[in-house]
């Protein structure tokens, strides 16, 4: 048996004791998941002001002007899908380098709503993200974005289950 380091008013440490602080530590590393760029994203959605910057940090996605509203252009598909990967090519390498947290994160949300408007409007996948990764984080993005991009995003979500099968067609919304 050995004396117990944390505290040695207490019994020593035998075989099968753990301390109850080790056992609670090892089980939040166990359940825990890494912490994605994207969540950083969805914690500024979530934060005051949060919508009204995710249709900002869209405007000028990865630095690249679009030609009308973003609520219209990624949502709408009126974006061709060239401009799309454009988009997610040039935000990528913006969101895990930039020494700028705003850019970083503009960026993040900028590559994740080319990919599910390229999904939802093109029937493409612009990337090479392993699909349950991607359903996930598409997923979790469209819970905490506000309209339009929740029902963009929620439907690319829907819609990826594999690279061979096409997505079928948008659905034409009344006029």
């Amino acid at each position: 048996m050995t004396p117990n380091p944390d505290n040695p008013a207490q019994p020593p440490i035998g075989p099968g004791d753990l301390a109850q602080p080790l056992v609670s530590r090892l089980l939040e590393m166990a359940i825990s998941t890494p912490d994605r760029p994207l969540d950083r994203v969805i914690s500024k959605i979530l934060a005051p002001n949060g919508h009204a910057w995710l249709t900002d940090a869209l405007r000028c996605p990865a630095g690249l002007p679009i030609p009308s509203a973003p609520e219209s252009a990624f949502a709408d598909g009126s974006l061709p899908l060239d401009t799309l990967k454009a988009i997610k090519d040039r935000a990528k390498p913006l969101a895990l380098s930039s020494h700028d947290p705003q850019t970083r994160l503009a960026a993040t949300a900028s590559y994740y709503v080319a990919i599910a408007a390229a999904l939802v409007h093109h029937r493409t996948l612009i990337t090479s993200q392993p699909a349950a990764e991607l359903v996930a984080a598409l997923a979790d993005f469209a819970e905490a974005a506000p309209e339009p991009w929740s029902r963009l995003l929620g439907q690319a979500a829907l819609n990826r289950d594999s690279h061979a099968r096409p997505l079928p067609a948008p659905t034409p919304r009344p006029q």
